[in-house]
């Protein structure tokens, strides 16, 4: 009973130790992916709001106005769902925005360039930029460069479905793993246990074995004993 509740200790400490190891493998792997895949998607979009800033243009009327050429807009970064963008001018002029922008939404003025919301149930993450340059130049001794304030947002479905889909790779192959790791304790748990028995029987045979050859030299040596007492 003794040898088989130390066994079963052995056995659930060696279960309860590979789960916790297969869970943080498990944890890490989807944040260390959703963190790369959300730098990437991060990249992308401050490349469409630069590519955004130089769609605009100086008229050829030297005034200084600005106006956006439409005719060059950067496809999405998921075909499947469209993004949404706007730009104003220095002056607070909204000179351009994506024919899905949605109206009344409220863009927070304080915090990090990146933000996340949530607009017609489907998940945005934001970016802004200030103060980026029209790259059109005008001559002149009057011109004056403007800067544009950009807000790009592209839906979080696609990076939500890879994140899904590597955890679901990830805890597959960390289910398989601790599947291996636990059979494999196993059996090594059983081979020692095994060996134990085995040292333990040849021990107690070399106890009898001993144990006889006492007995039988204090039977030989007992005649003699009692003929040397014997007066």
């Amino acid at each position: 009973m003794k040898r088989s509740s130390i066994r079963a200790r052995l056995i659930g400490i060696v279960v309860l130790s590979q789960a916790l190891l297969a869970a943080g493998l498990l944890f890490t792997g989807i944040y260390y992916t959703q963190r790369r895949l959300l730098s990437t998607l991060d990249a992308a979009m401050q490349a469409r709001a630069m590519s955004l800033a130089a769609l605009v243009r100086y008229t050829e009327d030297g005034s200084g106005n600005l106006y956006f050429d439409d005719s060059l807009i950067p496809p999405s970064i998921d075909p499947a769902h469209p993004d949404l963008f706007a730009v104003w001018t220095q002056g607070s002029r909204l000179l351009a925005h994506s024919a899905n922008w949605p109206q009344g939404l409220e863009i927070p003025q304080q915090g990090g360039d990146h933000w996340r919301f949530k607009w017609a149930h489907v998940r945005y993450r934001g970016l802004r930029v200030f103060q980026a340059p029209v790259l059109d130049r005008e001559e002149g001794d009057t011109f004056r460069a403007q800067t544009l304030t950009i807000v790009y947002a592209t839906p979080l479905i696609q990076l939500d479905q890879q994140v899904k889909a590597a955890g679901w790779f990830i805890a597959l192959w960390s289910i398989f793993l601790l599947g291996a790791t636990v059979l494999l304790a196993l059996w090594g748990i059983r081979r020692a246990c095994s060996r134990c028995n085995n040292w333990r029987r040849k021990r107690l045979r070399f106890q009898l074995i001993i144990g006889s050859c006492s007995r039988r030299r204090m039977q030989t040596r007992s005649p003699n004993c009692a003929r040397w007492s014997s007066p």
